[in-house]
């Protein structure tokens, strides 16, 4: 990923509500649960994609527990 595209998704994701964070990174464990699923048994098709959608989720995950910080509520919850 470019540095301009990587700085161009974070300020996307910063534009998020916390509820609207939330929601993104349920969807995207779902979506990496499905896709390990697919490669146990044997049907994935796109193995890149589950690298970037565990740095997704970790980018989710970071702005979540940069939000707790400047908030005071302490550390990330997790789902």
């Amino acid at each position: 990923m470019s540095s301009r595209h990587h700085e161009e998704v974070l300020e996307e994701m910063r534009a998020r509500t916390d509820d609207e964070l939330q929601e993104h990174l349920l969807g995207q464990r779902r979506k990496l649960f499905e896709i390990r699923f697919q490669h146990v048994t044997g049907h994935a098709q796109n193995f890149r994609e589950m690298r970037s959608l565990r740095r997704e989720i970790a980018r989710t995950m970071t702005l979540q527990a940069e939000r707790a910080v400047h908030t005071g509520k302490g550390g990330a919850e997790r789902a």
